[in-house]
């Protein structure tokens, strides 16, 4: 049990450090409904597998989740500086801070930024 956030820290610092499998378990042991969770989840099987039906499935699953985490790693909207002062699961306020925390590693992942645009495109 982490009921003070600890994971999110500890999944920051995994995925700085690019390690993956440690990432993948720590997102299966929480399994949670967060933009965290389920962004990173996507990326990771990304990472460790190149684009695949598992992939292409989180991803979806990630942006149902929170459609507004596309905007900002898309460029749609600019990201604010600073924080949100509270989150809510699927808002924009945890958008921007998953985004805050991660959009230096999307954007190095091109073709994963690509899809990710093909797949939104594809929802409107």
């Amino acid at each position: 049990m982490d009921n003070q956030g600890i994971r999110y820290l500890l999944l920051s610092a995994l995925m700085d450090t690019e390690a993956y499998e440690a990432v993948r378990k720590l997102v299966n042991e929480y399994d949670e409904a967060t933009a965290n969770m389920r962004y990173n989840r996507a990326y990771v099987e990304y990472k460790l597998n190149g684009w695949t039906r598992k992939t292409e499935k989180y991803l979806k699953e990630a942006v149902q989740l929170n459609p507004h985490v596309p905007e900002y790693l898309l460029g749609k909207r600019i990201i604010p500086r600073e924080s949100p002062a509270f989150l809510g699961i699927g808002d924009e306020n945890e958008a921007i801070d998953y985004v805050q925390t991660y959009v230096e590693l999307w954007h190095m992942e091109r073709a994963l930024v690509q899809k990710l645009e093909a797949l939104v495109k594809g929802r409107s």
